[in-house]
């Protein structure tokens, strides 16, 4: 019977039945083989290892082997003991106590071949401050498509890896790897994702601000408006059009340029109509509004929604019409959506 695992990792495997634990067994470092070329890098330039290797002998000289989360161990076909992972903290143990020093170890067993790469890189969690990248997974992935242990035709197939090797992380970044894995293997993808890293640096090389910064050329805020940020970035449109920065001498009553982005795939893939929906919910928002909006009357004049915010650009995200190396434009005074201009060459 599969034990549970106070590895929170290892635990999630037998949860997901892809693993049996059979709790801590104590074995001489000498009897362990250690296989090197399975101990998969933190990052994908292993820079970590060496830096990681020092931190955890200095423990150990200091206070001790202390084995919160002893190294796993599973035993081959001929029955020997293999490092699965703890590659560091078993050097480390060594190099102070010797190869006679007998460490606890879980032991486990796997029911799948896929499951044991998974499992690996899982647990091999990087140091704090250099959290495992998107690529490095992307990575790790498309070594199992390659290996035929994972269908990169099959979203429901990627998921599951994906659950099993980052159950911690959030929607999006989940939506990203799974688009990043078929990408790497050959596989089109009709919704390209943007975070908002990725969309401040495209929108910066074509000259266009994000986050409310002001914009000289403009005259105006530049912004990112979204189906999800709708009420909030409107919200802050209207802060900014009654605010006056002092430092840099920005007059008030300015709008906000904002670059229209999808938070997924449209439905039946109609990207017109879905990011027609994001102006029109920004003008449901406004409308909601324009009775607060007391400068309008202070002003003699009707509330419309240009004074605050601007439609300038759509991100583009329809990868099988659109490239990814410019927004596109929208026509300040009609909001129609014009043609993407020319990917530039490389």
């Amino acid at each position: 019977m599969s034990q549970t695992s106070k590895n929170v990792r290892i635990q999630l495997a037998i949860n997901e039945g892809t693993i049996t634990s059979h709790g801590i067994r104590k074995y001489a470092i000498k009897d362990i083989i250690q296989d090197k070329n399975s101990n998969v890098p933190r990052t994908l330039s292993g820079g970590e290892d060496r830096e990681n290797r020092a931190h955890i002998k200095d423990s150990i000289e200091n206070i001790g082997y202390v084995p919160d989360n002893p190294p796993v161990v599973y035993l081959n076909k001929n029955g020997d003991v293999c490092l699965f992972n703890g590659h560091h903290s078993t050097d480390a143990v060594k190099s102070v106590h010797g190869e006679d020093y007998e460490m606890d170890c879980e032991l486990i067993e796997f029911h799948n071949e896929r499951s044991k790469p998974l499992l690996q890189q899982a647990l091999n969690i990087p140091l704090p401050s250099k959290p495992a990248t998107l690529a490095d997974m992307v990575l790790n992935l498309q070594n199992l498509c390659e290996e035929g242990l994972l269908d990169k035709n099959n979203d429901a197939d990627i998921d599951s890896c994906i659950n099993e090797l980052c159950p911690e992380r959030g929607k999006d970044f989940k939506r990203r790897l799974r688009n990043g894995v078929k990408r790497s293997t050959g596989v089109p993808t009709k919704f390209r994702s943007w975070d908002a890293e990725e969309s401040k640096e495209m929108l910066a090389k074509n000259g266009i601000g994000t986050g409310g910064n002001w914009n000289d050329n403009k005259q105006g805020y530049e912004s990112v408006l979204k189906n999800a940020t709708a009420w909030r970035e409107m919200g802050k449109a209207v802060k900014r059009h009654g605010n006056v920065d002092v430092n840099k001498k920005n007059p008030s009553h300015r709008p906000t340029y904002m670059t229209i982005g999808l938070g997924g795939e449209p439905a039946k893939g109609n990207f017109k109509k879905a990011r027609h929906g994001v102006m029109d919910e920004a003008q449901e928002v406004f409308d909601n509004w324009m009775n607060y909006f007391n400068w309008c009357v202070e002003q003699g004049k009707e509330p419309h929604i240009s004074d605050i915010a601007r439609f300038s650009y759509v991100l583009p995200q329809d990868a099988d019409n659109e490239h990814d190396k410019a927004p596109i434009p929208i026509d300040d005074h009609t909001n129609m959506i014009l043609e993407q201009p020319p990917a530039p060459a490389e």
